[in-house]
């Protein structure tokens, strides 16, 4: 009886806070009344819940017009309590969907619609259908109002976030594609092209009829790939089966050959591709500039030199970079500042010492190297260990 009461309660409040906006003038009491008075209360006499919210989502933008914010939070906080009284699951989805876009279809108060819509996913059930489209209603709503940075702290984990909510892999691909339009639209490439890469990344094993829905965002992968070449040398993209499918197709080969030139390839292997037929046009029409273009395999071609050796001569990076032996610690100092190597240049002895570089592929060569750098401290451990147990023994006698 209690809970019946409250519920009344909270519709009565609902109803006047819509009626009292919705028609505000002086001349207006009788639509006021008949909002509140007998629309309003015959739908939840009838146990109506949906029909009820339905009525004063009606009056939405009467409600956002409020110049509290506050009152227009807590209004919409008390409209979310009544989807627990919807038992339907085909209505609670169609109510959930009235009131996202009852939040999301008007303009103004960008902020607010954003934080109202975040209260509405909070209030959803975990692992539903609805709380998930209620995810990607935020994001593209935060995309649409330019207010995606607000939400960067928030979608962390892809895959944990499915876990969670108990995702399937289709739901995880379009929650991964939601996310990097949104981050690309906002300006966020780098983040962008790492979530681009890991949706590429779900259709690893798939038949090539299914691949074929992941060829668009193959080719959008491979261009951030171009313009974001050091995030993405991190990852497996060139490797990807829906990537190396780009191959096979006669609309997207060419974009597979220059995306293995920026992932394997040296200057000179860039400096054949753009110098053949209309190739450099080309990457003008798909925004990619070749001149910055071959900047950055100057900079790549830079770090298969220092993932091969610990020690370079000024002369040798300068035939690969195919620059000026003067220019070469110029390039090592923009090398060291995107990340890819860590290096001290010796101007006595026209050598540039490494201690750390990033590995553009690896493969068989790389894994043998690995293996020969761990043999390598094992038996340096080894040692160590070895000069321990005698100095204890000696220490004994």
């Amino acid at each position: 009886m209690v809970h019946s009461v409250d519920l009344k309660v909270r519709c009565q409040q609902l109803a006047k806070f819509t009626a009292l906006r919705a028609f505000p003038g002086a001349d207006q009491k009788q639509e006021r009344s008949e909002l509140m008075n007998n629309t309003c209360m015959r739908q939840f006499l009838e146990l109506d819940f949906a029909g009820f919210l339905s009525t004063i989502m009606q009056y939405s933008e009467a409600v956002f017009a409020s110049e509290s914010d506050a009152n227009v939070q807590g209004f919409y906080v008390l409209a979310f309590s009544f989807l627990d009284q919807i038992k339907e699951p085909t209505q609670v989805s169609a109510t959930v969907k009235l009131l996202k876009d009852s939040i999301t279809g008007g303009s103004g108060k960008a902020a607010l619609r954003l934080n109202i819509l975040a209260d509405l996913y909070n209030v959803l059930a975990d692992g539903s259908q609805d709380k998930f489209e209620a995810f990607l209603a935020v994001i593209n709503f935060a995309a649409s109002t330019q207010q995606v940075d607000v939400l960067l702290p928030f979608l962390g984990n892809a895959d944990a976030y499915a876990a969670k909510h108990s995702l399937t892999p289709a739901q995880l691909r379009e929650l991964l594609q939601t996310i990097a339009a949104a981050l690309d639209g906002a300006g966020h490439v780098d983040v962008a092209q790492q979530y681009r890469i890991q949706f590429l990344g779900t259709f690893q094993g798939e038949p090539a009829d299914v691949l074929a829905q992941a060829k668009d965002a193959a080719v959008t992968a491979a261009l951030g790939y171009f313009k974001a070449p050091v995030v993405s040398q991190k990852s497996n993209l060139p490797t990807l089966d829906a990537v190396t499918a780009l191959k096979s197709d006669s609309e997207t080969s060419r974009v597979y050959e220059l995306l293995h030139v920026f992932a394997a390839g040296r200057v000179e292997d860039y400096a054949a591709f753009v110098g053949a037929g209309d190739n450099k046009a080309w990457m003008t029409s798909l925004g990619v500039d070749p001149v910055e273009s071959e900047a950055t395999v100057r900079l790549l071609t830079l770090s298969s030199l220092a993932s091969a050796s610990h020690t370079l001569a000024y002369a040798d990076v300068a035939e690969a970079l195919q620059v000026p032996v003067t220019d070469v610690e110029s390039w090592v100092v923009r090398g060291v500042g995107r990340g890819l190597l860590d290096a001290k240049c010796s101007q006595e002895t026209q050598t540039i010492t490494i201690s750390r570089s990033t590995t553009r592929e690896f493969g068989p060569a790389q894994w043998q190297a690995l293996q020969t750098k761990l043999n390598t401290w094992r038996s340096n451990i080894d040692g160590v260990l070895q000069r321990l147990r005698s100095a204890r023994v000696e220490s004994t006698m």
